[in-house]
């Protein structure tokens, strides 16, 4: 049998040779090498000599998009992972375990509390962020209701709809809304 060269260690698109694999390169003739790939996620995978010429890109699921974002939220630069292609937010920001869209919007309510200062403009309540609730100072100026389940937007639009608002804790909310209740200039 020839010699067989050694590629420990050698980089075939995303995949690294950790070791020969010797019970498949016994059990089929053909010799096979362990490759791991390098996003460190731990990812093996036996791959013949001959295919690892041919692997260009490859990698396991958890690969990184080649094309760069900016984090909608801190303006971070991150790669998302490939199968993450509409994602819009980095992974310190919301992390990837738990990415969905009702996990998103309550980053989103979490983020524009602590934007509008994480108590009702009125009474100062702030025991229960479930309670409070996001108020248009003139609803003529209203784009979209930031609790809108139906809509998706970006951190930014919700910023600049933020600015229009007030946090009011939802009994304040109910009495300005029956009139019970002014919003005094000194909580906008």
């Amino acid at each position: 049998m020839a010699k067989i060269k050694n590629r420990v260690g050698d980089h075939y698109g995303h995949w690294i040779v950790v070791a020969q694999d010797i019970e498949k390169t016994n059990e089929t003739g053909k010799v096979y090498w362990d490759c791991e790939c390098d996003c460190g996620c731990g990812t093996h995978k036996s791959i013949r000599t001959d295919a690892l010429y041919q692997v260009k890109v490859g990698g396991c699921n958890n690969m990184v998009s080649s094309k760069p974002k900016t984090c909608a939220k801190c303006k971070k630069i991150f790669y998302p992972k490939k199968q993450a292609k509409t994602r819009q937010y980095c992974y310190d920001c919301v992390p990837e375990a738990n990415y969905s869209s009702t996990l998103i919007r309550s980053k989103i309510k979490d983020w524009a509390l602590e934007y509008k200062g994480n108590k009702c403009s009125c009474c100062g309540y702030d025991k229960c962020k479930e309670a409070l609730e996001f108020h248009h100072i003139n609803p003529k100026e209203k784009d979209f209701i930031i609790s809108d389940r139906h809509i998706s937007f970006t951190w930014d639009e919700a910023k600049k709809e933020l600015d229009k608002c007030i946090v009011v804790c939802s009994n304040c909310h109910r009495e300005i809304h029956a009139e019970i209740r002014k919003i005094e200039e000194s909580n906008l």
